[in-house]
């Protein structure tokens, strides 16, 4: 593989990587019988602001 190409796949499983963390955020987030869905959701916007994301 050339540069490029290790560049695409590199983004590729970032974005991948980074929509099943948010989707299972999302899931947990809206689980009405966890408690702790909440402070877990918290937590991880935390955590992605101070990565730089959303």
């Amino acid at each position: 593989m050339n540069r490029a190409e290790e560049n695409v796949v590199k983004r590729a499983a970032e974005v991948i990587i980074k929509s099943n963390v948010n989707a299972a955020c999302w899931f947990w987030f809206n689980q009405p019988i966890l408690p702790m869905g909440s402070e877990k959701f918290k937590n991880h916007n935390k955590f992605a602001k101070f990565r730089g994301g959303r």
